[in-house]
């Protein structure tokens, strides 16, 4: 008995022991990693400290860069400066700017806020100088609450004129005294740019009649180049009305009638270079979409601001423009629109510079084009040179109505390139624009063989997708026209980025008539059957009937009437 109660405490002796030593290894082992965790945290706060320094640099350099492009670009507004400034500040919505000469305000970025009475403040041999809201109440008493302090800087240092830049905030990378010191050497070359035209100065205003005048020269010496086509003409003088102007982005949009209702424009070229990462044909997407929602006829210039744009959509790239309708005896003929990134208005001369370029425009347009060419030109993919979707859109609507009048049938075909992603990623996006190219021709040739071209239209749909509007044909035949695009797509070798690509497509059929049927319907039941071609090894034709037959549940009502 003795003995057993002498194993029982040794073996809970044991069991403590091995419980102490297990408590001190899982406690060293915690110190460790808590000095491992520790050691990681700092090391991390250097790396978030270098990089915050990093940042400040690289925004510091931006900022140096860009201000320095506006010094040296002379047909630019004044308040490009102002606009910059802004954008450089921690809180841009809140920061106040204007530019004071000689006492006036000759600009500002919110002409609600009158300019502060602080430039007598300013000592004559300073080029920086704080106001502090706590010494100085009197002169922020017109002020909004939150603004603190005014920073006062001298502008065109060895000028007669008091050109001085009085703002709410300093740049967000503006924290030591040497950032001060550079912002002050920065704010000198504002003189560059400065164009104040008063009664006084008459040599001023000659110098800017010269600057149109020269300006208006390089537009014409456009003339003079030879271009393929009249979009590629057009695409060039409007990159180089953007430029001139101050806008980022030129478009021309021409209407079908003599009104300029945002429902009749058609986009025909643009120009320009665009300082983001946005592309042109989204820009384009977003004109388009910012057109629409006005629902205004274009009878008078209009100056679009910051504030429309965000209140319609704050995912717009561009933050200000210009429309100018574009007329010709009277009659109009389009609508010029000019956008910028920035908060842009447009100076006297570029608004002079514009208005004449847009009377130029279609003086040359009218010389080179007939109307009946241009507005072909508007209706077509400048890439391909079929119906553009916009175009697409109208004729199959229009069709269908005419079909639902006279019953007959009408077909759809949606066609897809198979595997055009791959050919992008491989070759590159130039081999891709052949495919679509050799593609697009491929299918016109092969529908005028197949004689109908006379009632055919064939447009491309969007990215690789393409559309045959087949009217008076029903489905077998829509099927039978569709396998031989096929063949002859599958059949024809496409030479691009020195080497031969074989091309397939796969094919959506939808064939209507004499049911209650929407465009939009019809597009889906084709949209459907392409989906259901892709999914079965591509390059075949699927019809939107026969996938009813086998699959009923997709629920297709109205195509289940014919």
């Amino acid at each position: 008995m003795v003995t057993l109660q002498t194993d029982a405490l040794n073996l809970i002796g044991l069991m403590v022991a091995g419980s102490f030593v297990s408590g001190l290894l899982l406690w060293s082992r915690f110190r460790y990693l808590q000095d491992q965790s520790n050691q990681l945290l700092k090391e991390l706060a250097e790396v978030q400290q270098t990089s915050k320094k990093s940042k400040k640099e690289c925004e510091k350099f931006a900022f140096e860069v860009d201000w320095l492009k506006l010094a040296q670009l002379q047909h630019r507004s004044e308040i490009h400066f102002l606009n910059l400034w802004k954008r450089s500040c921690e809180k841009p919505e809140s920061c106040l700017a204007w530019l004071v000469l000689n006492g006036n305000t000759l600009e500002t970025t919110d002409p609600s806020k009158q300019s502060p009475a602080v430039v007598a403040c300013f000592p004559e041999r300073m080029n920086y100088f704080c106001i502090e809201r706590s010494s100085q109440q009197e002169r922020f008493r017109d002020l909004p609450e939150q603004v603190e302090k005014l920073h006062l800087f001298r502008c065109a240092h060895d000028s007669p004129e008091t050109l001085i830049l009085i703002v709410s905030e300093l740049p967000s990378f503006a924290t030591e005294r040497i950032d001060l010191e550079r912002l002050s050497e920065l704010t000198g070359f504002v003189k560059n740019t400065a164009r104040t035209i008063t009664t006084a100065d008459a040599s001023l205003n000659e110098n800017l009649e010269d600057l149109i005048a020269r300006e208006m020269l390089e537009i014409r010496s456009l003339l003079d180049v030879e271009f393929q086509s009249p979009t590629e003409m057009m695409e060039g003088f409007l990159n180089k009305l953007a430029s001139l102007s101050g806008y980022e982005f030129a478009s021309l949009y021409l209407s079908e009638t003599d009104t300029l209702k945002v429902t009749e424009l058609s986009h025909f070229a643009s120009g320009g270079i665009l300082q983001g990462s946005t592309s042109p044909e989204l820009w384009n997407e977003s004109e388009q979409k910012y057109l629409q929602s006005t629902d205004l006829v274009f009878d008078h210039p209009l100056i679009i601001t910051p504030e429309s744009i965000l209140e319609f959509d704050k995912e717009i790239p561009f933050r200000c423009g210009l429309l100018i309708p574009v007329r010709h005896e009277q009659e109009a003929i389009g609508l010029l629109f000019l956008t910028h990134s920035d908060s842009t208005i447009p100076s006297d001369e570029d608004a002079r510079l514009i208005e004449w370029a847009s009377t130029f425009l279609i003086q040359t347009l009218n010389k080179e084009l007939t109307r009946t060419e241009i507005m072909d030109q508007a209706r077509r993919d400048p890439l391909t040179h079929l119906a553009n979707r916009r175009t697409f859109d109208l004729e199959l609507d229009r069709l269908m109505k005419h079909a639902n009048q006279a019953n007959e049938p009408l077909s759809l075909l949606l066609i897809d390139i198979d595997h055009f992603k791959a050919v992008n990623d491989e070759f590159g996006h130039p081999a891709g624009d052949v495919v679509l190219q050799q593609v697009a021709n491929t299918l016109t040739q092969t529908a005028s063989e197949l004689r109908v071209t006379d009632h055919a239209i064939a447009a491309r749909y969007g990215g690789e997708e393409f559309a045959l509007i087949l009217p008076n044909i029903g489905e077998q035949g829509a099927v039978r026209i569709a396998n031989q695009i096929r063949e002859a797509i599958a059949d024809h070798s496409i030479q691009a980025a020195g080497t031969t690509l074989a091309v397939t497509a796969s094919f959506g059929v939808a064939a209507y008539r004499g049911i209650e049927l929407q465009t939009s319907e019809l597009i889906q039941l084709a949209d459907v059957a392409l989906y259901q071609a892709k999914n079965s090894g591509r390059n075949r034709v699927c019809s939107a009937r026969e996938l009813l037959n086998q699959r009923p549940e997709i629920g297709l009502e109205p195509f289940s009437k014919s």
